[in-house]
């Protein structure tokens, strides 16, 4: 009688979660309720259908989990059949199983093409080959699909703890992008309820950063129609940033997120820099302004010595902050600075 492969613990509870949820929510869960299911079901329909889904998935993890504990030796599924039901089962289950992996595997490879054309604005549709119930098929995302699958197979070869890992940073990416669009959500209606002035505020700089996006992006969708939508899904993405930057701006002190920083254990050394990098970018700022002030004030009329004036400016600035670099390290000597940083 053959010995029994046991199982070998390579994964920690993390990994093992983000197994689990990359086996479990694949893209068509976040394209196919806006494109298949709300449309055609409905809301509620919508919902239930999903429930359901949850419900059938909660069924199989728990029997998975049953059979984990039962049976903890190597096989998979192959091994619960043929301790369960005997090898003649088992010999069908290897087999269905094969096939199993051998269509859905290429299958969400493919995705990757769909995912493509909507980033890359077509960039990979060359090498047209034939269609497939009006669905045009290219070399180009093929050639993509195939290196990705390429890729995850070497990495399956190099163990466990590397594919592991590897799920991990892609199931946390794919949770963070999730958290993200939450908090963007959610900080729309948050500014429905600030003061009108301050409203404005922030959407002027908002607005004007996503014209400017948009005339940078025009050249682009003249030239490629096709791509107009992901263009203008740039655009959006930039008036969405700097909304909420500003937000950010208008709620949080700088003393409070160094604060955070610093009950996040980051090193004093990197909150002193960060602080002091940004108190002399204003000090910087103010001397510019006023030195171009200045400027003005003096050319008073018609003065062809503007742009010379640039140069000076330029100057003092630089030699300003040489000045203000050798006082700080001269200070921060006499009064015997460590990297022990409690932030402004």
């Amino acid at each position: 009688m053959s010995k029994e492969l046991t199982l070998e613990r390579k994964l920690n509870p993390l990994n093992v979660w983000s197994l689990a949820l990359g086996s479990i929510i694949g893209w068509g869960a976040f394209v196919m309720p806006g494109t298949t299911f709300l449309p055609k079901a409905g809301t509620l329909g919508t919902l239930i259908g999903m429930s359901i889904a949850a419900l059938i998935m909660i069924t199989i993890a728990l029997n998975y989990g049953y059979m984990i504990q039962k049976y903890p030796i190597a096989g998979g599924e192959y091994t619960f059949t043929e301790k369960t039901f005997g090898r003649k089962h088992a010999y069908l289950c290897g087999w269905f199983l094969g096939l199993s992996y051998l269509a859905i595997v290429p299958l969400n490879a493919t995705a990757l093409g769909l995912v493509s054309r909507k980033l890359l604005g077509g960039l990979l549709e060359f090498g047209y080959l034939y269609s497939v119930a009006g669905w045009d098929i290219y070399i180009g995302e093929i050639l993509l699909a195939s290196f990705a699958l390429i890729l995850f197979a070497f990495l399956s070869i190099r163990g466990i703890s590397v594919a592991g890992w590897l799920q991990t940073v892609m199931a946390l990416s794919l949770a963070a992008s999730v958290v993200i669009l939450g908090i963007a959500a959610f900080v729309q209606v948050y500014l429905c309820t600030w003061p009108a002035r301050d409203i404005l505020s922030v959407l002027r700089t908002s607005a004007f950063a996503g014209v400017l996006a948009l005339i940078l992006f025009a050249p682009a969708m003249v030239m490629n129609p096709s791509g107009a939508a992901n263009n203008l899904m740039a655009v959006a993405k930039v008036f969405l940033s700097v909304e909420m930057v500003g937000i950010f701006n208008h709620t949080t002190q700088w003393n409070h997120m160094t604060a955070a920083l610093r009950k996040l254990r980051v090193p004093g050394i990197v909150i002193f820099t960060i602080d002091i990098t940004l108190k002399y970018i204003v000090l910087l700022g103010t001397l510019i302004n006023d030195l171009l002030t200045s400027v003005m004030l003096r050319s008073v009329g018609r003065n062809t010595g503007r742009r010379r004036s640039l140069a000076g400016v330029m100057g003092v600035t630089f030699v300003r902050s040489s000045e203000m670099s050798k006082e700080m390290y001269q200070a921060m000597q006499c009064r015997g600075f460590t990297d022990d940083y409690k932030g402004l």
